[in-house]
């Protein structure tokens, strides 16, 4: 059964367990638009969401703590870091690595007094 792309009317009323994406991607095999000329709307599940931000969080941690061993070990201090981040197409948040691709989110790391 083909797999339906919600129209802007449907994601107000959505479950609150349930966050919505906005998309321009090209529909697969099997999608379709509900009406001619709106925008791609999908959601993923909160909890989805939520685990793709922890994994984010501890990557970035994880990196924070290796660049400050080694800023430390120069007598250097870091003391703020911006990581730019995105959504892709599927919803998941991933680094920006690419030349062009725009950012969705910029997260500030500032150390701690």
């Amino acid at each position: 059964m083909p797999k339906k792309v919600k129209p802007i009317a449907k994601v107000a009323s959505r479950p609150a367990n349930q966050v919505a994406f906005l998309t321009d991607r090209h529909l697969q095999p099997g999608e379709f638009a509900a009406q001619f000329g709106m925008p791609n709307i999908f959601t993923r599940p909160l909890k989805e969401v939520k685990a793709d931000w922890h994994l984010v969080v501890n990557q970035v941690s994880d990196m924070l703590s290796a660049a400050d061993r080694v800023a430390t070990s120069h007598a250097l201090k870091l003391d703020e870091v911006t990581i730019q981040l995105a959504f892709s197409a599927k919803g998941q948040l991933v680094f920006v690595a690419e030349a062009g691709v725009q950012a969705s989110i910029a997260v500030s790391f500032k150390r701690t007094p």
